[in-house]
């Protein structure tokens, strides 16, 4: 192994508790045209957290255009015509403020994040569409003229309508404009590394759209722009006698990613990327990464899941949230997880009226309490948490780049329905667990049969809210996977649904 190489491997796996991507956000709020204003929304706290590693987007949060100073490519706002009014409208008049003043957000973002001992990636959003749902103010001149190189929407399925104005790879010229937004900040600004957002947004082939897994010359063209953009980092790297790290957010899993046209497997084996982020969040407790922990380990890969905010089917900045997002953490350590990653940490406070003053602060310390807990099982340990199994579905637009929610399931006469309840805690040091159970079209559990892990669960407390709640004792429970089983005893019960399974622990 060469020296680069080398230095290379001792960088990617260094420890990073938390990662945070930044959508470059900041850029929406009143004053952040000056540093110290552009730092106060979201940056300025990440300090004296188990944050060890910011993503910063060099594409701005939506829009496909650059935030930060480029010279290869119109910056947003300049890439636009007409100006772009989504939002508070402030985000082209402060970066055009900043970089006139030499002020550029992503040199002011990497000054901070080395001066606090942290890492910054460049996040690159790969095919970003919220120009197709925002207004149209947003799409870039460029995508206006050139509707040839964006997918082909024949035959695009309702739920799929968010990617209108997604990029075909298929063509060169959309990989090229890609690449040279790499190589520009390669050669430009002293990145740590690249964060390649596959999941903004996991459509770059048309047969997409239509619910078909692309072809094998589609999966062979991206793992081909892998490889330019590997030999290009790495050139780079020598040059700058440092590494240059390459993280790609991915699907849930291995097989989802390659039915988009990402062969993660053929990138691990042939050394194209440093560091994998698993899923944006939108199936949290489904999730599972054991298959994918072991592979990427194999190749000495360090992977992070991704928390979205909070837990599915959570609301943000309640309590219920922050357990939920400790569980999270647990059960991904348990299963394997180098760290934790967070996804749109800080949308709660610039969209889509950005905050100020009190309530800023206020917002921000809730926020970023997390960040003082879920980096490490160690100071996860002894925390209350809540574990779930989630009932409904992915947001229709990422489901197949998502996990699908076990929940809801409608019981039947035939069989027993079985329901993984993923736990990373030991409980043996817990004060009180709680099994709640939702049934609809059931009052109660007269007539059903209900099991945890081969034990007969009884009756029960019915409680106002349609909830069965069972207090429970640590050695009912196993530290990983616990199943629940449900099944109907009586023939008078017709139509039954299992909607909700989650557990509550509490240590004090």
């Amino acid at each position: 192994m060469n020296h680069g190489r080398q230095a290379r491997f001792e960088a990617r796996n260094r420890t990073r508790r938390i990662i945070v991507n930044d959508d470059a956000g900041e850029l929406e709020h009143p004053g952040a045209d000056t540093v110290e204003g552009f730092l106060e929304p979201k940056l300025r706290d990440l300090a004296g957290t188990q944050v060890d590693t910011i993503c910063w987007s060099v594409l701005s949060e939506w829009g496909d255009a650059p935030s930060y100073d480029s010279r290869v490519q119109p910056v947003f706002g300049d890439a636009h015509d007409p100006p772009p009014t989504a939002g508070t409208g402030l985000f082209q008049k402060n970066l055009r403020s900043l970089i006139d003043a030499a002020l550029c957000p992503l040199q002011i973002t990497i000054d901070f994040a080395h001066e606090h001992g942290l890492e910054l990636f460049a996040s690159v959003r790969m095919n970003d569409v919220h120009d197709g749902i925002i207004e149209s103010t947003v799409r870039t001149t460029w995508k206006k003229s050139h509707p040839e190189l964006l997918i082909d929407t024949d035959g695009m399925l309702d739920d799929k309508n968010l990617y209108v104005t997604a990029q075909d790879y298929t063509h060169p010229e959309v990989r090229q404009r890609k690449l040279e937004i790499f190589e520009e900040v390669c050669e430009r600004y002293d990145v740590d590394g690249f964060e390649l957002d596959f999941f903004r947004a996991p459509v770059f082939f048309s047969p997409t759209v239509r619910a078909q897994p692309v072809t094998q010359e589609q999966i062979v063209i991206m793992t081909g722009f892998m490889r330019r953009l590997r030999e290009m980092t790495e050139a780079a790297s020598v040059r700058r006698q440092r590494p240059i790290l390459l993280a790609a957010c991915v699907p849930d899993s291995f097989e989802l990613g390659l039915n988009i046209g990402l062969d993660v497997k053929a990138w691990l084996e042939e050394d194209l990327v440093d560091m994998l982020i698993m899923g944006r969040g939108y199936s949290s407790f489904a999730m599972s990464l054991e298959n994918e922990v072991e592979l990427a380990h194999r190749h000495s890969v360090p992977v992070y899941p991704c928390i979205n905010q909070k837990p599915a089917g959570c609301e943000v900045l309640t309590a219920e949230a922050g357990l939920g997002c400790r569980a999270l953490a647990s059960n991904w350590f348990h299963q394997g997880a180098d760290g934790i990653y967070i996804w749109n940490l800080g949308v709660p406070v610039t969209w889509l009226t950005p905050m100020k003053g009190p309530q800023l602060h206020d917002t921000i310390a809730k926020l970023n309490a997390k960040l003082h807990e879920i980096g490490s099982p160690e100071t996860l340990a002894g925390l209350d948490k809540l574990f779930m199994v989630e009932s409904g579905q992915p947001l229709h637009w990422y489901a197949h780049a998502s996990a699908p929610w076990p929940l809801p399931v409608r019981l039947t006469h035939d069989g027993v329905t079985n329901v993984p309840l993923e736990v990373g805690d030991d409980l043996k040091t817990a004060e009180e667990i709680e099994l709640e159970i939702r049934i609809e079209g059931q009052p109660g559990c007269d007539g059903l049969r209900l099991r945890l892990n081969g034990e007969d669960l009884g009756a029960g407390t019915v409680t106002g809210d349609g909830m069965i709640r069972y207090a429970l004792q640590a050695d009912q429970m196993r530290q990983g996977v616990n199943l629940f089983e449900a099944a109907l005893g009586s023939a008078s019960i017709a139509s039954v649904e299992l909607t909700g399974v989650r557990l509550e622990v509490r240590y004090r």
